[in-house]
């Protein structure tokens, strides 16, 4: 669900935050300097996620030292990426910086982890991997080409976009299972599973 919880906020941070925020002395132009977080922050929300995963192996077979160790580099990791990227991007930057950081984390730990184990059903990983790409970045698109225009500039119309963004979100979410389905997602055949299984 990271996936395309990521693509989502990458996709509507702009009217997301125009409607929690905009308002008041919070201007259009404060609403894209926190987009500018948003966007960057939410690039990272796979790993964020994975992270959660991926170290439970290792203190299952009692390694705490292995994700202490990766995490220290991963500290500094943001810290350089933070160096580098502040001036550019500014406290966009720092947000990137965190999200590369939990990247690298990830990666490195899952790439020990199979080492550990010799095999952690990578092919079927990539497998779904792709699908729920796809299904997001299409999702992603069609939220986005609605939520746009003039409105998500302005301050005000609070009900009117709550009521367009609740819609746009129901028929996104609607779009990105039934892409699944189409391609046979096997998350979404175990999910389909338990929801039988509990009624």
């Amino acid at each position: 669900m990271s996936i395309p919880a990521m693509a989502g906020l990458i996709a509507l941070a702009g009217p997301i935050i125009n409607l929690l925020y905009q308002r008041g002395e919070f201007t259009y132009e404060a609403t894209r300097a926190t987009v500018s977080a948003m966007l960057f922050y939410s690039a990272g929300l796979w790993a964020f996620v994975g992270l959660r995963i991926v170290r439970v192996p290792f203190y299952s077979m009692q390694d705490t030292k292995t994700p202490l160790i990766v995490a220290i580099i991963s500290v500094v990791t943001n810290a350089v990426f933070s160096l580098i990227l502040i001036g550019p991007l500014k406290h966009g930057g720092l947000a990137l910086a965190l999200s590369i950081s939990a990247a690298v984390n990830f990666t490195v730990l899952f790439l020990l982890l199979r080492s550990k184990l010799g095999s952690v059903d990578g092919r079927n990983i990539a497998g779904s991997f792709i699908k729920i790409s796809i299904a997001s970045l299409v999702m992603g698109f069609i939220g986005r080409f609605l939520l746009r225009g003039e409105m998500w500039i302005e301050s005000g119309r609070v009900i009117e976009k709550t009521g367009l963004m609740a819609v746009v979100i129901c028929l996104c979410i609607s779009i990105y299972f039934l892409m699944m389905w189409f391609m046979k997602s096997d998350e979404l055949k175990y999910l389909l599973n338990i929801r039988k299984k509990r009624g």
